[in-house]
């Protein structure tokens, strides 16, 4: 049997109340009580992590940078005490991919600019809702951004993907997996399971929390994971939730996922 320990929603900070000590003892005792079940869940062979490694930043923050730096050494402890501690130090077997949280919501209202009054769109609802729009409206103050420096928006996940590269940093004959794309592909259990990791965060930002994968991204990762195959599992992974209307907004799509499917 091949056992994947799935974990999610981390939010490592060195001021959380539960330390990394703390945590990676509960999963390792839960180990250890599930290799005792009728049947017994052996020990966890490849270990997912979809997302919200950290807490992330408050917008404003004096000192962003350097309390996002400390939250992503807090994850990069735990997950190389998790990795050693389940698969031998073996980080080719551990899957990561961004949750909202890790957006640098500084960064990314730092390239948008107040849209004056009487420089509203006319249809702002359609505005805000069509496909990559560079519109963003904050509930709190009632007004409406909009993205002016796109290059500074591509920025706001660079702190995350720099712990990706500095976990991932030394690891050789990954099946493709780079920082910076939208969906990395990971081979597991001696090259039987294709994982196509999706990055969900497309848009997500201080104003922006719905996931979002285009159907283009999860066309191309089929025809990818197909050249690259033959597998007897296919996984996806990705952060978001896809249980979310009436009362939500940080949920995507189930259309999404029975694409997919399909």
């Amino acid at each position: 049997m091949f056992s994947i320990l799935h974990i999610t929603d981390l939010h490592r900070a060195k001021s959380d109340p539960i330390s990394n000590a703390e945590l990676l003892s509960a999963l390792i005792s839960d180990s250890e009580r599930y290799s005792y079940e009728d049947p017994p869940i052996p020990t966890p062979k490849a270990i997912v992590v979809s997302g919200d490694v950290i807490q992330g930043v408050a917008l404003h923050h004096p000192n962003y940078e350097a309390a996002l730096a400390e939250q992503y050494d807090a994850a990069y402890e735990f997950l190389t005490q998790l990795t050693d501690r389940f698969l031998g130090g073996d980080r080719t077997k551990v899957i990561i991919v961004p949750g909202n949280h890790d957006i640098d919501w500084n960064v990314a209202f730092s390239s948008m600019d107040l849209v004056e009054e009487g420089k509203l769109p006319t249809n702002l609802p359609g505005a805000l809702y069509e496909p990559n729009s560079p519109y963003r409206w904050d509930w709190k103050s009632r007004r409406l951004y909009i993205i002016r420096d796109k290059a500074r928006y591509d920025l706001r996940l660079a702190a995350f993907w720099a712990f990706f590269q500095r976990f991932y940093d030394g690891c050789k004959e990954m099946l493709r997996v780079g920082a910076g794309a939208n969906v990395n592909l990971y081979s597991l259990d001696e090259g039987r399971i294709g994982v196509a990791a999706f990055n969900s965060c497309v848009n997500n930002d201080c104003f922006s929390f719905r996931g979002e994968i285009s159907r283009e991204v999860v066309a191309q990762s089929y025809l990818d994971l197909k050249d690259l195959g033959p597998w007897r599992l296919q996984i996806a992974v990705w952060h978001h939730d896809i249980d979310g209307p009436p009362h939500r907004s940080d949920y995507m799509d189930i259309e999404i996922v029975r694409g997919m499917i399909g």
